[in-house]
């Protein structure tokens, strides 16, 4: 292999390498990984509102009306800053969001079973994956306050750790093919 390919691989290593340590992190400390992420999507949120601000500014000749435009950003401005100095109500609404995404996420689960059961073979298992989504919305709602502090940290530490798995099983599948050639 070239050293640009041994450089990618490599680098694809320490990828996996740092995105498992961050998931067994963010798993056992699952609190601060969700304050941390609500903290940082606060401060992205207000980033953006100023973004959305000066454009309008900066665009007011060309905008018919930049007045509702102007609103908007100095509202998500408004929001950003709120979010940032009030953490755990943070945590509760994008908890809330999580639950309800599988609860509509089951809701079209169970609409796209019926409407591929004719074309796909085992299409009962949809309802399944609907009735997992389904329990995981209702138990995340019916768990609050609680579960907002623990669940969006617990959540992408999953991520990470899968996600960092697959990378080093990846980076090791190509290792291996690179030896029988």
């Amino acid at each position: 292999m070239t050293k640009t390919t041994d450089k990618i691989l490599n680098l694809m290593l320490m990828d996996g390498i740092v995105l498992t340590a961050l998931g067994i992190c963010a798993i056992l400390l699952p609190n601060l990984m969700s304050f941390t992420t609500s903290i940082i999507l606060s401060i992205i949120l207000t980033i953006f509102g100023v973004y959305k601000f000066i454009n309008t500014i900066m665009m007011r000749k060309e905008i018919k009306n930049p007045y509702l435009s102007a609103i908007i950003g100095l509202l998500i401005i408004s929001a950003g800053i709120y979010l940032f100095f009030h953490p755990i109500f943070n945590l509760l609404l994008l908890t809330i969001l999580i639950a309800l995404y599988f609860i509509l996420e089951s809701i079209n689960s169970i609409y796209l079973t019926f409407e591929n059961r004719g074309i796909v073979r085992y299409w009962w298992t949809g309802f399944f994956m609907a009735a997992v989504q389904l329990f995981l919305g209702i138990f995340i709602l019916i768990s609050l306050p609680f579960s907002s502090l623990w669940l969006l940290g617990t959540l992408l530490g999953i991520s990470f750790l899968i996600n960092g798995i697959l990378t080093i099983v990846m980076f090791t599948s190509s290792k291996m093919i690179e030896s029988e050639l």
